[in-house]
């Protein structure tokens, strides 16, 4: 049984964005180009208070190298800053290698577990999102809100 470590940056928005009363889907499309990912449109609250909310991933590993240093120079601070830190160190295992190693994929866990502790929403749908948050971006006067993922370790069935 062998293991797959995947890391992912996902960017969520609401369509709208009622403090600056404003559409988003350009802002969005600009990024999601600029970030070479695809802009895709889901629905929170479909019953009660439906709002539609852009989303967009970036996964690749060179793709990733953006999200880092943008966040290097513009940190968040507190739990926030400090579950970003930790995904950025499962982002740096991976560009060397150590994902690789038991050792390795021993600390990817226990960085994962360690950032599912400060987990936003214990609902069972939103255990993959290890905390939201809002970031100004100030070129564009914008602010947006975010999710960062908990590296996903997944096992593998191997054919011997």
């Amino acid at each position: 049984m062998g293991e797959n470590i995947s890391l992912k940056f996902r960017l969520d928005q609401r369509l709208f964005d009622i403090p600056n009363s404003s559409l988003m889907l350009p802002v969005m499309e600009k990024l999601a180009s600029f970030l070479s990912c695809k802009l895709n449109t889901y629905t929170i609250n479909p019953k009660s208070k439906p709002k539609e909310v852009l989303s967009l991933s970036v996964t690749g590993i060179n793709k990733l190298e953006f999200i880092v240093n943008y966040f290097n120079k513009y940190p968040l601070l507190g739990v926030k800053g400090t579950n970003l830190k930790n995904w950025e160190v499962v982002y740096h295992m991976i560009l060397s290698k150590e994902h690789l190693t038991d050792a390795g994929r021993l600390k990817i866990r226990s960085i994962a577990f360690e950032m599912k502790r400060f987990t936003k929403y214990k609902n069972s749908s939103f255990q993959h999102i290890t905390t939201v948050c809002k970031t100004k971006v100030p070129s564009l006067n914008l602010t947006i809100c975010w999710k960062l993922l908990k590296p996903k370790v997944r096992r593998e069935m191997s054919s011997s």
